[in-house]
């Protein structure tokens, strides 16, 4: 068997307690059983050679953005929960807790895992668009007087009721279907869980081959708030204005740019052209 050589990743704006902590309990770990391991919380390198194990400590964002960064890496990758919501990383190991993760993330077999593109970027979660983009977008100011989940749940709540549902086109799977309707939000998942405890696509999987598309019509005010809990617990699906299906890919078009997100992260356009990529990424679980 070659050498163990391990690449840890973590946000480089990330100074928070948790992240120190985790660092320090993962280190610990290593240097205990005298693994050959690299840090990389300031500049992350331009290539990943001589590297087996990547090691990444962080929520949806900054594995967002060690993909797009390292967008052809075949090396297993292991995330280490570290953010606001940790979708993805609750999706791969429920409630493992650290030791076992790092254990997992040096012994564990590799497990190729669909993700997707949108626009020319990266995703692995998945893509929203319409309300849950609205939130992302508004999340971003609300940061600057308010931190954690109480941000998140705040700006969900002040979202929900002044959001105007907007008029989308939808070409799905290379144009063998076309939809067109006026959506709260639409989700293309490759997760099941979003904005940190939300079960859009309860049904989702990771190595299907397919995204899961969720399709929330419109809606009145009184009833977003009223199903909000059964979203929460993933029991929305059967609700006559939600739609769903499994494709592999999908050009959503509004009339004028709208906000998104893809794993988290803030994007605006007028069309989102996305399509999986099967089995692209590896991750030890």
């Amino acid at each position: 068997m070659s050498e163990i050589t391990i690449a840890i990743f973590i946000n480089p704006l990330a100074g928070t307690g948790k992240y120190r902590r985790i660092r320090s309990e993962i280190t610990g770990l290593l240097i205990k059983e005298k693994f050959i391991f690299t840090v990389y919380d300031k500049a992350w390198p331009s290539k990943l050679e001589t590297v087996t194990h990547i090691f990444l400590v962080g929520g949806d964002g900054t594995l967002n953005h060690f993909l797009n960064n390292y967008p052809d890496t075949k090396i297993p990758i292991s995330l280490f929960k570290a953010g606001t919501g940790n979708d993805f990383a609750w999706k791969l190991y429920g409630n493992t807790s650290l030791s076992e993760q790092v254990y997992t993330a040096i012994n564990g077999v590799p497990h190729a895992i669909d993700a997707g593109i949108c626009n020319g970027r990266y995703f692995i979660n998945g893509v929203g668009i319409g309300f849950d983009g609205a939130v992302v977008k508004d999340f971003i100011n609300c940061r600057k007087w308010l931190q954690g989940n109480l941000a998140y749940y705040w700006t969900v709540v002040r979202t929900l009721s002044g959001y105007k549902s907007k008029q989308l086109g939808m070409s799905i799977d290379e144009g063998t279907r076309h939809l067109k309707a006026r959506c709260f939000m639409i989700t293309v998942a490759n997760g099941s869980r979003f904005g940190g405890n939300f079960m859009v696509a309860p049904q989702s999987s990771l190595t299907d081959n397919q995204f899961d598309l969720v399709i929330i019509e419109a809606v009145s005010v009184l009833k977003r708030y009223f199903y909000l809990p059964r979203m929460k617990k993933g029991r929305h699906l059967s609700l006559p204005f939600v739609k769903t299906s499994k494709i592999q890919s999908i050009v959503i078009s509004a009339e004028k740019p709208i906000a998104a997100h893809l794993d988290g992260e803030l994007m605006v356009a007028e069309n989102f052209d996305i399509k999986i990529l099967p089995g692209h990424f590896f991750f030890r679980y």
